[in-house]
């Protein structure tokens, strides 16, 4: 098995340029999505947040069965088949989503292609998650693999929010051309990367004399306090990241008066997001992955709460102070719990002989988006029930139901999970460090 210090630079980037258009796509659909479709069509916002929950509810059949899949298929290589799986899926459902056919536009619409666009993310998130703790199975190597898949990450959200800014600016703020430029930056990202990933990323032959247990036979690892601490952490991290993302639209406009530049100010978020990750990369390597994650939460928490303070300077110096700080914020979360379950797979991997990567990652994704729905599922229905309409004029009970869901569920989730972290004791790379296993 080629590990992360023997993968060449070609290698490297081709592996992580599939991760430029992959996140980008749900961020697209869960910060364009629900006003687009909630403004421009008429749909109920708490309508739209409840066929994002449905959806992620779905996620708990398909997504071990498709990690499933990726540890158990016959493929001559293991993971780089299911991007190409992924891709005509992934073009029809886009198109369809952002590009939208406006007669059909209802609530079955919605949930259609939205179910499609998270079927394609999800064979190939899993699929690519697992592909790298293959490639790399050192802790030290791992994480900074997936600290330059995050980079990848980041850099395509960035692409994507910064073709929208340059839409708001020539196109005066219309909700149906910025849809189009994220879509259209979109599906040209995947077409590029499936290209590049599939003609020069390292995917060695499958292991034809591996011995494949049944699921039940890992009951211990997959309900270990350290892998139920990773399934917690991803859901809570989305959760608060998400519960804030839904309504971030809506807090510029509303609370800072900024709807117009909110484009602009993404793209200020994920430059930012881009320094960051540079710097919690340079962090695990010095503190360990466990450490490096209960500093960032902190830092996070401390961020999500200086909202309070920076919409009563309400200008538009102090929007995008808030945005750049948090964007620093961005990126240490997924990246850490990606390493640390790659860690952990490989780590039983090697004691017991049998793949657990597919569906160490399929579980993990599962509760990555269980977040994702439940954040959508809460957050938009209770921000309209305390009485924001984003139809109306903002009411003060309205504005006091935008400020708390920004900053209250942020922040209860970010602190959960550095007392998780902690409690559990997730540095699985500082444990290996020292010789020691639990």
């Amino acid at each position: 098995m080629e590990d992360r210090a023997q993968l060449s630079r070609l290698g490297t980037f081709a592996y992580c340029f599939y991760a430029v258009p992959l996140t980008a796509v749900t961020a697209a659909a869960l910060a364009i999505v629900p006003p687009y479709y909630s403004q421009n069509f008429g749909l109920p916002l708490a309508q739209v947040g409840f066929i994002l929950f449905i959806i992620r509810l779905l996620d708990a059949v398909t997504d071990p069965l498709i990690g499933f899949a990726v540890d158990r298929s016959k493929f001559r290589q293991q993971h780089k088949p299911w991007i190409f799986i992924a891709f005509p899926i992934f073009i029809c459902s886009l198109s369809l989503l952002l590009f939208p056919i406006q007669s059909l536009i209802g609530p079955v619409y919605l949930f259609l292609t939205l179910m499609l666009t998270y079927l394609a993310y999800t064979i190939a998130l899993i699929a690519h998650q697992a592909w790298g703790a293959a490639l790399a199975t050192s802790p030290a190597h791992l994480s900074r693999l997936f600290g330059l898949r995050e980079i990848g990450v980041v850099f395509g959200i960035l692409g994507t929010f910064a073709m929208t800014a340059l839409a708001e600016q020539f196109s005066g703020g219309a909700l149906s051309v910025k849809a189009a430029a994220a879509g259209g930056f979109i599906i040209a990202m995947i077409i590029v990367a499936t290209v590049i990933t599939g003609l020069f990323a390292p995917d060695p032959n499958r292991n034809t004399n591996q011995v494949h247990e049944p699921y039940s036979k890992h009951r211990a690892y997959l309900l270990s306090p350290r892998f139920l601490g990773l399934c917690a952490a991803a859901l809570l991290y989305n959760f608060g990241l998400v519960a804030g993302s839904v309504v971030s639209y809506f807090v510029a406009d509303r609370l800072f008066g900024m709807g117009g530049r909110f484009a602009l100010g993404q793209v200020a978020y994920f430059a930012a997001a881009w320094v960051g990750m540079i710097c919690w990369i340079r962090m695990a390597a010095r503190l360990g992955d466990g450490r490096t994650l209960i500093i960032g939460c902190g830092y996070t928490v401390a961020v999500f709460a200086s909202l309070l303070l920076w919409v009563q300077v309400g200008s538009a110096f102090a929007f995008f102070a808030y945005m750049v700080l948090s964007g620093i914020a961005f990126g240490v979360g997924p990246y850490l719990v990606r390493a640390l379950t790659g860690a952990l797979a490989n780590r039983h991997e090697a004691g017991s002989g049998d793949c657990v990567r597919g569906i160490s990652y399929s579980v993990v994704t599962f509760f990555d988006k269980l977040g994702t729905g439940m954040a959508a599922g809460v957050a938009l229905p209770l921000v309209a029930w305390l009485g924001f309409d984003p139809a109306k004029t903002l009411t003060q009970a309205g504005r006091t139901a935008l400020l708390g869901t920004a900053v209250a569920f942020p922040v209860l989730a970010f602190g959960l999970i550095a007392l998780i972290t902690w409690l559990v004791g997730l540095g699985v790379r500082d444990d290996a460090r020292a010789g020691s296993a639990r």
